[in-house]
Parts: structure tokens; C-alpha cells; sequence
């Protein structure tokens, strides 16, 4: 901000003063010219110059460079220039000079200045809404500042990061930027920066819906901002607890933080909080279809704002709230060329949900002008968008991050306290052995006599105590390690559950089924998928139950990666024959374990099917007719239960894993017809092979397929009651061999 003040001074007075002005500077020059690019304090001195006077400073450091051939010492006077013309309201010349510093530092390991430098150039980009040049500035500035030991600016380098993915509509991946923010945070006691990162995880949440996440993330924040008196913090904080209302639909509340953030920016003299605070009030008119006019008004002086600051961003977003209005208004072709104007910035930007939202107004104008080809033509790109926002956003993936924290939070936690108690049993330990040797040379004096029996007997005494201090310690320690392990796998477990679909989903899509899951450790190798693709008015559904290499935490490992596998595979490449399916996980797989020095033979067994059509496979079930699916397994076969003929029939898998294998073939794709009341059945070969009964032998796939028949009259509720019940009267007292999960998909 350029400093400036009217003067009262008459014209003669005018000109003593700048005669003056400029002796002094010359003399203040003179004196410290040769002090400059000699130590650091100068350049601290004229840093804190030039919020004050910009234009002092630029002269005396367009001086110094003139003076110095040393590049080194020339690299903080190219910031300082870039800081001066920012001052100014100059971005360009700003930006000019910040780059060539960039440029020179390429040449030195200064990380903390190259980093500080990437931030303020990103800052310059974002200012005037270029978010993707922005991003690109930030992530290197990150990727220098953790070559330092300063958390401070790795951590404001992880927080840039997390708000330029947020602004992009990458909610998920802010999410976990600000996560990793708050531990360095924790670690080093800076409420100042935890306050920050609870303020920012508080939006994802907003955004996400989580409105009590959010609640109690912002008022985190805020109490912190209150207890060091951080008004322009707590503006901003006003402003965005307003838009939680607002997603609440309690408009008045929203309104009333909206000014308090209004009333704070401007004392402030904040214009782009003023700007942000009048288009959020205009928005809230807009919501509750009053005050239109004055709605707009608001909403055109944010948008001068954001013109004179030539923010991009800020423009295309103020657009979309102005073509609300202008809908609501009749005003269609208005909202339609605003509505292109947005679009063009917001891909201009690389604000993805400011492009969603443009492509809505667009197709929904084009409807209320009855254009109905153009209407579905844009309608059909929104969609597209929108499918991949939700991809990259899904609420599950904000769910792992935020028991992933949680857990982390916990060992960090774990690891202090363990330290703390190892110094204090460390220190006890040097008081016993000080105490000792006052009490051996005291009784050396006192009883000289007795000095050799005396001194045997303490140090058997002293040496039997130390030995059950230590069996005690050791003890004790070894019970914390052991629940520290315990405790991570539970977390762990957490997690893995977090990837496994909920048996609602599941009872939704198939109303008579059941799974039976059974892992043998906390964690399993073992897991079940669903996945479902949109096409056109219908959908495709996927079911799968798989087996990865081992079990416990190796396998549950392995199973991560080929859960992982299967959604890419359905959702990023749009694949939905099962048997190009796996082919597309078994080359993902191989290529992820590749990557690591050492080589890795893990794979996964499974039994896939794929239903297209799903709502015209259940039309012909109902109307008595026969219905078609796909099928294709790696190892593991499928079992249909034909209800007429009250038999099994066998569908043979490939006889290959999804892995590394010595003859690699395309897997198989077998096309199916189910009828009305047969059943599908997809299991691993954890059932069959468990040893147990009278004689402690392996069940086998004979009697497991017996006892499937034996109940087949049963409903899916019951008989994976029946087979829960029987799977652990079989094993008895003997160890559960591996894990378990057995599917029965039932077709009424």
C-alpha cells in the first residue's frame, strides 16, 4: 500500500521541504552505501522500510545494484525491488524483478530464500486470479522450504498449497496439506499457525457439508485469534462462519456475520475483504428474493474491485452471483453472455468449481430460452465436470484423511509422553546411584572396621535392586510397546473399514444379499468392493470379493493397493468388462511394486461380476424372464445356485493371480443368464480351507458347497447366520487359518 498524507504547507515551505528530503537522502545514502551487502542487519532495516516508503528504498537499492558485481548480493536487492513495486500497485515490474531473483537462486542452495521468493511470486499470480501459474509457484515454494528446518515456513508453505487446491476445487487434497500443517504446528506449539490450518479445514468441511466439523474448526480458530488480538483474522474468520449459515439456509445469520466481516475489513481498510463481504450479502439478498437491486449494486462494486486488481478469479466468481440474479430477473440473454465470461476466466484461472458452476448457468439460460440443443450440449459438459470434481472430492477420501490425522495425531502424542517418561526414570535412576555414593562413603567413615563386609553386602544389595529395576522397566516398556502396536492396527483397521462399502450401500443395490467377513488379525488380506458407473439414464454395478497375498498387515496392505486399482480402473479409464478389468489392474499393480528396489510377487485372487443396465437386468428378473451379466475371477470361481434344478453350477476361474506370474494371458470374460430366486455366490478360500471337527482336517470346497445346498431354503439374513454359526463350531478350539468373506447375491 502506497503511504500518503495531504499537506498544509504553502508552495515556498513545498519546496524547502523537498530540498530538504532530498539532502537528507543523500547524505543517508553516502553514509550507508558502503555498509550495504556487508551484513544482513541493513537489509533487515530497509525490509522494514518498505511498507513506509517504497519509494526510498527502491532508489537506494537501484543504487547498490549498480555498485555490486557479487550475484549473491545482489539476490535479496531483486526482492526488495519486487517488494517495493507491489507496495506500489505495480504486480508487473513486481513480477519482473521477483523472477530474476528466482532465476539466480536456481544456481545456490539458498532454500529459505527460494522458497520465500516461489510464495511471493505465487501470491503475485493468485492476486490476479492466475491459479494455475499460482499453484505451480507454491508447490516449489513447499518443495524448497522442506529442505529447511523451519517449520514456521514449511508449514505456511503447506497452507498456500491446501488453499490454491481448495480455490481449484481439489478439496480432498487441501484437506490433507492442512493436516500435515497442524502437525508441525502441534510439534512446535504455534498457535498462531494452528489457528490458520483449523480456519481452512474448517471450509473443506463447509464445502463437504460437514457443518459440524466446521463449527467446531472455526470457533478453534477464532478463540486463538481473540486471545492474541488478531482482528483482521477474526474478520475473515466472521466472513466464512457466514458462509456456513448460508449452506445451513439461515440467510439473516448469515448476514449478520457478513457485515460484522464488512464492518472489520473496512476499518481495516481491506478492499478486497469489503469486495468479499458485498458480494456474500448480495448472494444472501439473491437467496431470499429481496433487495434484488441493491444486490446487484453490491455486486458491481466487488466486481470494479476485482477489475482495478485485474483478478481473473475474482471476477468470473462475482459474475456467476450477478447471473443468478439476472435469471431470477428474465433478463436471459444478460445471464447468458455473463454466463461466457465466466467460463473463458474461469478456465483462464483454473478455478474447476467456478467452471462447474458457469457451465450450469449456461445449459439452465439456454433451457429458459427454450434452446433446448444447446441446453443438453452444455448440460453434458457440466456432467462430465461435475462426475470429475466428485472423483477427486469423494466424502470417503475426506474421511480417511481425517482418521489418518487423528491416528497420527495419537502416535505423535504417544511418542511425547513415552519421552517425557523415559528422561523422568532416567533421572530417578541418577538419584538412586548419587544417593548410593553418599551412603557408601558415609558408612566407609562411620564403620572403617567392617568396610570390606559392608561394601560386599551393599553393592549385592544395590546390584539385586537394579536387576529387578531393569526386569521392571523392561517390563513396563515392553507393555507400552505392545499397546502402541495394538492401538495402531486398530487405527489402521479404521481405516481399511473406510475403504470397504457399507452394508447399506450394499442393501440398497442388492435387497436380499449378504457378506460374511471375517478377517483372522485386526486387519485383513481379504475385502469386498462395489463400485457403479453412470451411463446415460442407467448404470453399470460391480461386486467383487478378493483375496490379496498374506493376511494381517501385509495383506491388508497389499489389499489398499488393489482396492485402489479397481476404482482407477472403473472410474478414471471407464472400463466395465470384468475381464479387461482385471487385465487393467493386474499391469496397475505390477507397476506399483515395481517401483520399489526389491522385487514383489503380491497379488490378489478375485471373483468379479458386472451388471450393464442394472435397471433393465432387474425389469426382466421381475417380469420372470432371464437376466444377463458378466463375469471374470483370477483363481477364485463364482457359484450360481440354480433354484429350479437345486444345484451349483461352477464357473471355472482363470488360473492365474493378479500379479507377477510366469505365463501372463488375457483373463476371460464369461457372459451369464441368471432367472428369478437363483443365487451368486463369491468367496475366497478362507472358508473352505480352515482346519477343524473332530479329526482337525481342512473343510474343503465339497462340504462347503454341502452346506450352501443344506440351506438353501433359507433367506440371505439367515443363512449367513447359519454359516457364521457352523464356520466357528467347525474350528472349535483350534486357530481361524486365514481370513474369511463369503457373498451371497439372492434374486427374487
Amino acid at each position: 500500500m502506497v503511504f500518503s498524507r495531504v499537506s498544509t504547507f504553502d508552495e515556498h515551505n513545498l519546496y524547502l521541504s523537498g530540498v530538504l528530503k532530498t539532502l537528507f537522502f543523500w547524505i543517508f545514502s553516502s553514509l550507508t552505501g558502503a555498509l550495504f551487502c556487508q551484513t544482513n542487519a541493513y537489509l533487515d532495516q530497509l525490509d522494514q522500510r518498505v511498507d513506509e516508503n517504497p519509494d526510498s528504498v527502491q532508489t537506494i537499492v537501484l543504487q547498490n545494484l549498480e555498485e555490486t558485481s557479487d550475484i549473491r548480493k545482489k539476490i535479496p536487492l531483486y526482492h526488495l525491488l519486487g517488494q517495493c513495486f507491489l507496495i506500489q500497485n505495480l504486480p508487473d515490474s513486481a513480477l519482473y524483478y521477483l523472477h530474476i531473483e528466482d532465476s539466480l537462486l536456481d544456481n545456490y542452495a539458498y532454500y529459505p530464500a527460494a522458497a520465500k521468493n516461489k510464495a511471493l511470486i505465487a501470491d503475485v499470480y493468485y492476486d490476479s486470479g492466475k491459479l494455475t501459474i499460482a499453484e505451480k509457484f507454491y508447490t516449489e515454494a513447499l518443495s524448497y522450504a522442506e529442505h529447511t528446518k523451519d517449520y514456521a515456513l514449511i508449514c505456511g508453505a503447506l497452507l498456500d498449497c491446501g488453499w490454491i487446491a481448495r480455490e481449484q476445487g481439489r478439496h480432498a487434497q487441501a484437506l490433507d496439506y492442512y493436516f500435515r500443517s497442524i502437525q508441525l504446528a502441534q510439534m512446535n506449539k504455534d498457535e498462531i499457525l494452528l489457528a490458520n490450518a483449523y480456519g481452512k479445514i474448517a471450509i473443506v468441511y463447509n464445502v463437504a457439508g460437514d457443518l459440524v466439523q466446521a463449527r467446531s474448526y472455526y470457533y478453534q480458530s477464532m478463540n486463538i485469534y481473540y486471545k492474541h488480538r488478531m482482528m483482521a483474522n477474526v474478520g475473515t474468520l466472521y466472513n466464512n462462519i457466514g458462509l456456513m449459515h448460508e449452506y445451513a439456509a439461515d440467510y439473516d445469520s448469515a448476514i449478520w456475520f457478513f457485515e460484522k466481516a464488512k464492518h472489520i475489513s473496512d476499518s481495516l481498510h481491506d478492499e478486497r475483504g469489503v469486495a468479499i463481504a458485498n458480494e456474500n450479502i448480495g448472494l444472501m439478498y439473491y437467496q431470499k428474493k429481496q433487495n434484488l437491486n441493491e444486490a446487484l449494486v453490491m455486486l458491481n462494486n466487488s466486481l470494479t474491485t476485482w477489475r482495478n486488481e485485474q483478478d481473473i478469479f475474482g471476477q468470473c466468481q462475482t459474475l456467476i452471483y450477478m447471473i443468478y440474479i439476472y435469471r431470477l430477473q428474465g433478463l436471459h440473454q444478460t445471464a447468458l453472455d455473463s454466463s461466457f465470461r465466466s467460463l473463458e476466466m474461469a478456465k483462464r484461472a483454473g478455478a474447476r468449481d467456478v467452471e462447474l458452476q458457469a457451465l450450469e448457468q449456461i445449459y439452465l439460460t439456454f433451457n429458459d430460452l427454450k434452446h433446448y440443443d444447446k441446453a443438453l450440449e452444455y448440460y453434458l459438459l457440466f456432467d462430465n465436470l461435475s462426475d470429475s470434481l466428485s472423483a477427486m472430492n469423494a466424502n470417503s477420501e475426506i474421511d480417511r484423511l481425517a482418521l489418518q490425522h487423528e491416528f497420527e495425531s495419537k502416535q505423535l502424542q504417544d511418542s511425547l509422553a513415552l519421552a517425557l517418561e523415559h528422561e523422568q526414570k532416567q533421572a530417578a535412576i541418577l538419584l538412586d546411584v548419587e544417593t548410593g555414593k553418599f551412603w557408601n562413603k558415609l558408612m566407609l567413615i562411620i564403620l572403617l572396621a567392617l568396610a570390606l563386609v559392608s561394601v560386599l553386602i551393599f553393592y549385592l544389595a544395590r546390584q539385586q535392586r537394579k536387576n529387578a529395576r531393569i526386569v521392571s522397566d523392561t517390563n513396563l516398556l515392553l507393555q507400552a510397546k505392545n499397546k502402541e502396536i495394538i492401538d495402531s492396527i486398530t487405527y489402521a483397521k479404521r481405516i481399511q473399514n473406510a475403504i470397504l462399502p457399507s452394508s447399506s450401500l450394499i442393501q440398497k443395490v442388492f435387497s436380499n444379499s449378504f457378506v460374511l467377513y471375517k478377517p483372522k488379525d485386526i486387519v485383513a488380506g481379504d475385502f469386498y468392493w462395489y463400485a457403479e458407473t453412470a451411463q446415460g439414464e442407467d448404470k453399470t454395478v460391480f461386486f467383487a470379493v478378493a483375496d490379496c497375498t498374506g493376511h494381517g498387515v501385509p495383506g491388508a496392505m497389499v489389499s489398499v493397493v488393489c482396492n485402489n486399482a479397481l476404482n482407477r480402473v472403473v472410474k478414471e479409464f471407464g472400463i466395465t468388462n470384468p475381464a479387461e478389468i482385471l487385465n487393467k489392474v493386474r499391469e496397475i499393480v505390477i507397476s506399483e511394486f515395481e517401483k520399489s528396489d526389491e522385487e514383489v510377487k503380491d497379488g490378489m485372487d478375485i471373483s468379479l461380476i458386472s451388471i450393464p443396465n442394472y435397471s433393465h437386468f432387474k425389469n426382466q428378473l421381475h417380469a420372470g424372464h432371464r437376466a444377463e451379466f458378466y463375469w471374470a475371477g483370477a483363481n477364485n470361481p463364482l457359484w450360481i445356485f440354480r433354484n429350479h434344478a437345486r444345484l451349483i453350477e461352477e464357473i471355472k476361474p482363470d488360473k492365474q493371480p493378479i500379479g507377477k506370474y510366469t505365463n501372463l494371458l488375457p483373463f476371460s470374460s464369461h457372459r451369464l443368464l441368471v432367472s428369478s430366486h437363483d443365487r451368486l455366490y463369491l468367496f475366497t478360500d478362507g472358508f473352505a480351507d480352515q482346519f477343524g471337527g473332530e479329526k482337525n482336517k481342512k473343510m474343503k470346497y465339497s462340504a462347503f458347497k454341502n452346506l450352501i445346498l443344506s440351506s438353501h431354503n433359507l433367506t440371505a439374513s439367515d443363512q449367513r447366520e447359519a454359516l457364521k454359526k457352523f464356520f466357528i463350531t467347525w474350528r472349535g478350539a483350534f486357530e481361524q487359518v486365514d481370513d474369511v468373506c463369503v457373498a451371497g447375491i439372492f434374486f427374487s
